[in-house]
């Protein structure tokens, strides 16, 4: 008896289970999901062995993903529209498309790591590599810089056709060129910082972003102006050519302007040649007339 009757009310109930399914099982076809949840970005305490594997897993996107299609079509452009060996402009449009493409490829990794999608989610992890390399021990710290200098290095050698690193000669980098070591690359960044903070340029600044509203204009203005007047040094007939200075008289500007930033990728995080960088900076900002909350 207890059986049947349990029976029956079961039976009794099988239209109403049919016709009225789970909302679980609905849910995936409700035209009206429910709203998604915002992502709680909240990275992990940086270590040494987070740091090298961001850099590696940019590295392998540079090299073998969807990035490194997107640098050997900027170096296809590049070779197409070449017309004489110091065209300014074409260079900062080169370089312009591959700083977002690596910019790009680095925000994949650190999004994943939950770092902001953003340029704060990249200055918030430079920030922290910064504080991880300074309180290391010095042979990590070297490691890390070492590894950060193959990947810039990479991402501009496949945008200009230079050598890479996997590529390259103990102690010489990009096609035979010796490495810089630190207290030459302090020497170089004190005198571009000293041009780039001088008045003659920050007055001839000022003249060439004059009638620009657009933000990406003014800093496209910014860079011509840094390549053209204090690198190639067309700031008239007294100043000199720093590029030649430091590279050697003779070479394809352009070339060893590229190869000088390779160079430089090894001492990108001395204390020093950030002071230098910085403090020029922020005078060039202040005389093009950029916030400087905006580049923070």
């Amino acid at each position: 008896q207890p059986f049947s009757t349990m029976l029956r009310h079961t039976t009794r109930r099988l239209p109403s289970l049919i016709t009225r399914p789970s909302p679980i099982l609905l849910r995936p076809l409700s035209t009206t999901p429910p709203p998604p949840q915002q992502p709680q970005y909240n990275p992990p305490p940086l270590t040494a062995t987070i740091a090298s594997g961001i850099t590696s897993s940019t590295l392998l996107l540079i090299n073998h993903g969807l990035p490194n299609k997107s640098l050997q079509s900027i170096n296809s452009d590049l070779l197409s529209k070449k017309t004489e060996t110091n065209d300014v402009e074409l260079m900062v449009q080169t370089w312009q498309k591959m700083m977002e493409v690596h910019l790009s490829a680095q925000v994949h990794v650190l999004t994943g790591l939950g770092y902001p999608p953003t340029e704060q989610g990249i200055a918030m992890y430079n920030a922290n590599l910064a504080t991880l390399m300074s309180s290391c021990m010095p042979e990590v710290s070297n490691t890390l810089a070492t590894e950060s200098r193959d990947l810039w290095r990479t991402t501009l050698g496949w945008t200009y056709g230079i050598t890479r690193p996997e590529d390259e000669v103990e102690g010489k980098v990009a096609g035979g060129w010796d490495e810089i070591e630190i207290q030459e690359a302090r020497e170089i960044m004190y005198d571009v910082s000293a041009r780039m903070g001088s008045n003659e340029f920050l007055d001839k600044l000022k003249v060439g972003v004059e009638g620009l509203t657009d933000t990406k204009e003014v800093h496209t203005k910014i860079q011509e102006m840094l390549i053209s007047h204090v690198y190639f040094g067309d700031m008239g007939d007294s100043a000199t050519c720093l590029v030649d200075k430091f590279m050697g008289e003779g070479k394809d500007r352009v070339e060893a302007y590229v190869v000088l930033q390779s160079l430089m990728a090894k001492h990108q995080s001395d204390p020093l040649i950030g002071q230098y960088v910085g403090g020029s900076m922020m005078k060039v900002f202040e005389a093009a007339g950029i916030n400087q909350d905006q580049v923070r």
